[in-house]
């Protein structure tokens, strides 16, 4: 069952980026997980309901799919949103990684002269 419209109103006005956003990934980010959070207490109450199990599991996907764009694109924003949801406890080696780790180590080897090629050995 989708939220009432003054829980998903509070939502949105909880996670907005700016004063018209209904739809940025932080907004659906926050609409998913509490849609994740009905149906998690349903499915407890409800152990047979595999089509609601198979709806929470995809569910949970989309917000994992988005929450990866959101830790790509802005790390803060990122540790900001899990942080405030209560999603999970950041790892210290997540929070020093870069978020584009194949690019940042490709922009690495082409600064040093390197096309980054394996067996490459220019220089």
């Amino acid at each position: 069952m989708p939220p009432d419209k003054d829980v998903k109103g509070q939502t949105i006005q909880q996670y907005r980026v700016h004063e018209t956003d209904t739809g940025s990934p932080d907004v659906q980010v926050a609409m998913l997980t509490e849609r994740i959070r009905q149906l998690t207490v349903h499915l407890n109450a409800n152990r047979h309901d595999q089509a609601s199990r198979r709806g929470l599991q995809t569910m949970v996907g989309r917000r994992r799919r988005l929450l990866t764009y959101i830790s790509r694109t802005d790390l803060g924003r990122y540790q900001d949103l899990i942080a405030r949801l209560g999603l999970r406890a950041l790892s210290a080696r997540r929070a020093q990684a870069c978020p584009r780790t194949r690019l940042c180590a490709r922009q690495g080897a082409t600064e040093s002269g390197s096309a980054g090629l394996p067996g490459d050995q220019s220089g």
